[in-house]
């Protein structure tokens, strides 16, 4: 899941991601990644390096299937923004 968004004149921090309020992972503006060990997070889910805010989930399963939040924190603001994953009998996602 890739969540864009553009900063003005704001410094990037961090971006958390969430799954029905569980927090999956970060990034900080460093470079830093890290996973939860919480309920097999480190095998589940994966974050890119080299973008800003994309979450990757490996072997989806019906478990993928939820609410993801995805907070981004700057030197100025935060704010979140959600997507309901939904996984169908092929086992496909779509977002919406």
């Amino acid at each position: 899941m890739i969540w864009n968004f553009t900063l003005s004149g704001e410094i990037l921090d961090r971006v958390t991601w969430q799954i029905d309020g569980l927090r999956i992972g970060r990034k900080t503006s460093s470079g830093i990644i890290v996973i939860e060990p919480t309920s097999n997070f480190q095998e589940r889910f994966g974050i890119s390096a080299s973008d800003p805010a994309t979450l990757i989930i490996h072997k989806v399963t019906e478990a993928d299937e939820a609410v993801f939040t995805c907070d981004v924190e700057s030197n100025v603001k935060t704010w979140a923004d959600e997507i309901q994953v939904q996984i169908d009998s092929e086992s496909m996602i779509f977002l919406y």
